[in-house]
């Protein structure tokens, strides 16, 4: 929903709307495996804290 909108409010297609959000979603997914793959990558600091 909030993609049509974006999209109605800036007057662009949605193929250019999500061609311009793409490189915002490639490091979240990369961050996103990183955390999953190798938890002990996040869990430093808390474990340094206790």
């Amino acid at each position: 929903m909030a993609l049509l909108l974006m999209t109605d409010i800036a007057e662009i297609s949605m193929r250019q709307l999500l061609r311009a959000l793409v490189p915002l979603q490639i490091p979240l997914i990369v961050t996103q495996v990183v955390i999953t793959m190798w938890p002990d990558v996040v869990l430093v600091t808390p474990r340094m804290i206790r």
